[in-house]
């Protein structure tokens, strides 16, 4: 017969349980933060992978079309002006929303220059709902001419760009992710004195805001070192004036960008359209495009967000909101950019961004 004490124990106390769990409580409390932090980096890999694909594309159509920069009015899409050479080029006649050249979305639209390279196949047809049609097949979204959910191009859309955005105006495309990344303008763009306030659709400044050389003429060989300027980074918020996040699809809106493109984290909030929306009332839109921190909380300084940035070279970066911001990467050589449209004193930005990169200098002339 077995003494008592001889006798095997048949499984833990529940004290032992308990301590047990806390044990493995404790360890995930440990780990957990780590693991984020692990699946964090992985996605901006990810994006980094996927931004360094498309600049390679633009630099593959640059080298077939004479140094062109893809993704502008007067280089991939120059078939909607009827003379893209003159100092105000004109809409080529019968064009319009309603009919557009084959294969465009509008003036700065670089995914369909971009899948045309890769070879993607889309919706080609010139009405505004072949254009929707389109953007939904390249971005993603439920196309509002075939009711087919589209995934969107991979490449197209980072992993961590978790917003999703509307039309604007109403009309051309259904509720949709924002797009994921957007062309540095100034290098889409020229400059010209005889146009006094208003943009226009073939994108020529007036001189009171960016001042670009006037031979500047969309080639990557007059951007400067192109290793240091931004060909693509995240992006991809369009402001329609409310705050709201959306997408505007429009030949001629009045707003310079539109989603596609945008002058860069360095320019003031009030003419913010993909990254500097502050409206510390109702929202701090940065880390929708500056996404690859850990916190989109609103008024944290530049420096704590994150973001990937593709440059002409063909190589990508991963910086941090303050160094992304520096005008110097967001223009040709040679421009220069009144102190004035830069954050204003007293807003956020104004230290990190204004003092930093002007000083005392007005303008700041880019190198």
């Amino acid at each position: 017969m077995l003494k008592s004490g001889d006798r095997k124990r048949s499984g833990f106390t529940l004290i032992e349980l308990l301590v047990v769990i806390s044990i493995i409580a404790l360890l995930l409390a440990i780990l957990m933060p780590s693991l984020a932090g692990a699946r964090r980096m992985a996605r901006t890999t990810m994006c980094a992978t996927n931004l360094r694909g498309i600049t390679m594309t633009m630099v593959v159509y640059s080298q077939e079309w004479d140094d062109a920069i893809l993704g502008g009015p007067r280089t991939s899409n120059v078939a909607m002006l009827s003379n893209p050479e003159v100092a105000v080029a004109t809409l080529a006649s019968g064009f319009s929303d309603a009919n557009m050249p084959s294969g465009i979305i509008q003036p700065l639209d670089w995914m369909s220059g971009t899948a045309r390279v890769m070879g993607v196949k889309f919706d080609e047809g010139t009405s505004a709902a072949s254009r929707a049609n389109r953007f939904h097949q390249l971005n993603g979204g439920v196309s509002p001419l075939t009711g087919v959910k589209n995934a969107g191009v991979k490449i197209f859309r980072c992993p961590d760009n978790d917003v999703m955005a509307t039309s604007y105006p109403t009309g051309f495309c259904n509720p949709h992710p924002m797009i994921s990344y957007v062309t540095a303008l100034g290098f889409q763009m020229r400059t010209d004195p005889s146009v006094a306030s208003s943009y226009r659709y073939q994108y020529v400044l007036p001189t009171t805001f960016l001042v670009i050389p006037g031979s500047y003429r969309n080639k990557i060989s007059q951007v400067g070192a192109s290793a240091g300027k931004v060909f693509m980074a995240d992006g991809g918020r369009w402001w329609n004036g409310t705050g709201a996040i959306t997408t505007t699809l429009t030949y001629n809106t009045t707003s310079p960008g539109g989603q596609s493109s945008d002058y860069g984290p360095w320019v003031s909030s009030a003419y913010a359209r993909s990254y500097n929306y502050i409206d510390m009332s109702n929202g701090d839109r940065r880390g929708d495009s500056m996404r690859h921190s850990d916190t989109r909380k609103k008024g944290v300084k530049y420096a704590s967000l994150r973001m990937n940035l593709g440059f002409f070279d063909g190589h990508v970066e991963t910086m941090n909101g303050q160094d992304a911001s520096n005008p110097q990467l967001w223009t040709p050589m040679g421009t220069s950019i009144p102190k004035a449209e830069a954050p204003a004193s007293g807003s956020l930005g104004y230290s990190e961004i204004t003092v930093r990169y002007w000083g005392s200098s007005d303008p700041l002339v880019i190198r």
